[in-house]
């Protein structure tokens, strides 16, 4: 599939925004393989940020060496097979910043607006050719918002909670549903309502809900309105 690249012969992105455990990271994933582009995870930065701050001991509240931190961060992203590899320096870091994670630390780094300065021009310089699907919750509103292409992915509270609870389950994280409940609708109302880049939906964003949809329904569905686009 060919897009035209813009007047300033910048390479094309599918900007893919959504609610946590929408199913955002495998649509991405999957939209990559299928157009053979390349893949940014704007969450995996941040928690990368987490990450590495636990590693030298950092707290929260020193900005300046979390600035030191995004400032010289080396992160790639492999899709081996179907799984998307987040890679730090040559280590695959992708377990550790999924499942051993300081929600709240993150959430402290996302909020900062000088990380977030430096974060966007970072995340930019993932737009190479062929393409790039990216996938976050302010990627066609602040990241990428000339995307030809914006998605907002959404289902509903209690479906979101039950995928998350089996993902976890899978990596055999000691968790309860009520408390993956309880961290999402904490989640939802912060991504929401911060003061810096929050969750919003535009009017030139495809929105499309996945509560009864499996993730072949919205593939082809995504697929299908990234093809009526391409036409007009």
């Amino acid at each position: 599939m060919n897009f035209n690249c813009s007047i300033n012969h910048l390479p094309p992105v599918i900007a893919i925004d959504g609610t946590s455990s929408s199913g955002k990271g495998t649509l991405c994933m999957l939209l990559a393989k299928t157009l053979q582009w390349n893949i940014l995870d704007s969450g995996a930065i941040y928690r990368t940020i987490d990450l590495l701050a636990r590693y030298q001991k950092i707290f929260h509240n020193k900005e300046e060496k979390l600035l030191s931190i995004a400032k010289n961060l080396n992160i790639s992203f492999k899709i081996i097979e179907n799984h998307l590899s987040i890679m730090l320096g040559h280590k695959d870091i992708s377990w550790d910043i999924r499942n051993n994670c300081n929600v709240n630390m993150i959430l402290q780094i996302s909020s900062s607006p000088k990380i977030r300065e430096i974060l966007l021009h970072y995340q930019r310089k993932f737009r190479v050719l062929p393409g790039l699907i990216a996938d976050g919750r302010d990627m066609g509103t602040v990241v990428f918002p000339d995307a030809k292409i914006k998605i907002f992915l959404d289902a509903n509270l209690e479906k979101r909670a039950q995928r998350r609870f089996q993902q976890l389950q899978k990596s055999n994280v000691n968790v309860t549903l009520r408390e993956v409940l309880k961290e999402i609708k904490k989640r939802d109302y912060y991504d929401k309502h911060r003061k810096i880049s929050p969750l919003i939906k535009t009017n030139d964003t495809y929105i499309l809900d996945s509560t009864y949809l499996s993730i072949n329904d919205v593939l082809n569905k995504v697929m299908t309105y990234i093809q009526n686009i391409q036409v007009v």
